[in-house]
């Protein structure tokens, strides 16, 4: 191999190795965000819902989820520059203080700003080790609301097939359809 090249590419290897040892150590650690990390690990839940914009990419390689990791603890630890809100009801990583006059501008992407979308916002009074559970509760009552659609519109069998798989998946779902509880 071409020395300058193999020269690159352990470069690269070390940058990996570093960030792997960060969110090892930012996960094992215990502290204010240690179950969050967990939780970004684990999750099945895409980051264009929990993240802004310009964070959304941040979980797909070590070195930029890493990079979120010393953000959040950053944010944390020093200047507490972040917040954590709904938009219409789904739970979402915001890095702005929420008295800033560009707050809003931070927390809704385009297409919420044209829908308008200002008064949809709350500000949730938890800590980044409680996201995680937070998030996980939208996604099943959302899951569930579809599921409870889908077996109303097409039948049970039709929605237990094409829900019984999530992670979120609960059999009283069932039980609140064949109920009319719903």
């Amino acid at each position: 191999m071409i020395p300058k090249a193999q020269r690159k590419l352990e470069a690269f290897k070390n940058t990996h190795d570093e960030a792997i040892e960060t969110i090892k150590r930012f996960m094992d650690e215990p502290s204010s965000m240690n179950e969050l990390v967990k939780w970004l690990l684990t999750t099945d839940a895409s980051p264009y819902g929990y993240l802004t914009e310009d964070c959304r990419g941040m979980t797909s390689s070590a070195e930029s989820l890493a990079q979120l990791l010393h953000a959040i603890h950053h944010a944390v630890e020093d200047d507490g520059e972040i917040t954590f809100v709904t938009v219409k009801g789904q739970p979402r990583i915001v890095f702005a203080n929420r008295y800033d006059e560009y707050f809003m501008g931070v927390v809704l992407d385009s297409s919420e700003k044209d829908l308008n979308y200002h008064d949809k916002v709350e500000v949730l009074d938890i800590t980044p080790n409680e996201f995680g559970r937070v998030y996980d509760e939208y996604i099943a009552q959302r899951t569930k609301k579809c599921f409870l659609f889908d077996a109303a519109r097409h039948s049970l069998e039709f929605a237990i097939s094409n829900y019984k798989h999530y992670s979120c998946w609960n059999d009283s779902w069932v039980e609140e359809y064949n109920s009319g509880d719903h």
